[in-house]
C-alpha cells in the first residue's frame, strides 16, 4: 500500500505542476475540430506567371503556361502550303523559363541568338513590356529563305540531305519544314547553311548567302564529273553495257564506235 500512496502522490504532484505551468504560460488545448487543421499561407504568384497573365499577344499567337514546371509557351500559328492542302502548323514558338530566359524555335530550328543579328539587342531576360516588343520584332523579320534553287536541292539530296565539308561536319542542309516562296514561285524545300540564323531583316540570311557561291562551285563540279562519267561510258572501249545507257548515250556509243572501226580500216589499208 506505501508504494501504491507513493505513486499517485507523485502522479498528482505533476499533475498540478503541468497545470500551473500552463496557467503561467496561457496553454491550453485547442478547440475539438480543430486540432489537426493547418494554416496555409497563400502561395505567391511566380514571376512567370505573372508575365503570363500580363502579356498582351499580337494576332495569330497564344500562350499555354505550365504551372507544374513553370514553364510558357507562345507560339504562333500558321499554314504550312502543300500540294493538296494548307494545314494548320505551329511556325513559331517562344519558350520562356521561371527564371525569364527563353529560347525560340522556328520552323522547327532553334535560333541562335548569338548568330542571329536581327535579334542581337534582344535582352537575356524577358519582362512583360519587352515579351511584347520581341514578339512585334518577330513579326516583323523575314524567315530565311536559304538557296530553294532545284540545281542546288537536288545537289543536297544526292548525299542524303547533308552537305559535309572537308572536315567531316555538315555544312548545309535540306529543310523541308515549310514551303518557301521567292520571286512569285513557291518551293517545298531550300538547302540552308550550317549557321542559317533563320530569322533576318533580308530575304537571305547572311550565312546562306556566302554559302552561295559554295553551292554553284559543288554544281559545276558535279556537272564536269557527270559529264566525264557519260563521256567515259560512250568511248567505244567503255564495257558498259547498252542497257544501262540512255537512249542517246547508246547512240553516241554507236557513232564512237563507228568512227573507231573506221580509223582500225585506214590503219590497214596504210600497211
Amino acid at each position: 500500500m506505501g508504494k501504491r500512496k507513493f505513486k499517485l502522490g507523485r502522479s498528482y504532484k505533476n499533475f498540478e505542476r503541468r497545470r500551473q505551468i500552463a496557467g503561467n504560460f496561457k496553454i491550453g488545448r485547442p478547440p475539438k475540430g480543430q486540432r489537426n487543421k493547418r494554416h496555409h499561407e497563400p502561395v505567391a504568384q511566380s514571376l512567370l506567371e505573372e508575365l503570363c497573365k500580363g502579356v498582351v499577344l499580337p494576332e495569330n499567337w497564344s500562350i499555354k503556361f505550365d504551372s507544374t514546371v513553370n514553364h510558357a509557351d507562345v507560339c504562333k500559328i500558321g499554314h504550312q502550303n502543300t500540294i493538296t492542302s494548307q494545314p494548320a502548323v505551329v511556325t513559331t514558338c517562344l519558350s520562356i523559363y521561371k527564371d525569364l530566359s527563353w529560347r525560340l524555335h522556328v520552323h522547327g530550328k532553334v535560333v541562335n541568338i548569338e548568330d542571329c543579328t536581327a535579334l542581337a539587342d534582344t535582352p537575356v531576360s524577358l519582362s512583360t513590356t519587352s515579351t511584347v516588343e520581341l514578339l512585334s520584332l518577330i513579326d516583323r523579320l523575314n524567315v530565311c529563305v536559304g538557296n530553294p534553287d532545284p540545281r542546288f536541292t537536288e545537289l543536297c539530296e544526292l548525299q542524303g540531305g547533308k552537305i559535309k565539308a572537308a572536315d567531316g561536319t555538315t555544312s548545309s542542309f535540306t529543310d523541308d519544314f515549310f514551303s518557301i516562296s521567292l520571286d512569285g514561285e513557291e518551293y517545298q524545300s531550300t538547302v540552308r547553311s550550317a549557321k542559317c540564323s533563320i530569322l533576318t531583316n533580308n530575304i537571305r540570311c547572311d550565312a546562306c548567302k556566302n554559302y552561295r557561291a559554295t553551292l554553284r562551285a559543288l554544281c559545276s563540279r558535279q556537272l564536269r564529273t557527270t559529264e566525264e562519267m557519260i563521256s567515259k561510258r560512250t568511248e567505244a572501249s567503255s564495257h558498259t553495257t547498252y542497257q544501262n545507257l540512255k537512249a542517246e548515250q547508246s547512240k553516241k556509243r554507236m557513232s564512237n564506235l563507228k568512227k573507231e572501226l573506221d580509223h582500225q580500216r585506214n590503219k590497214v589499208n596504210e600497211l
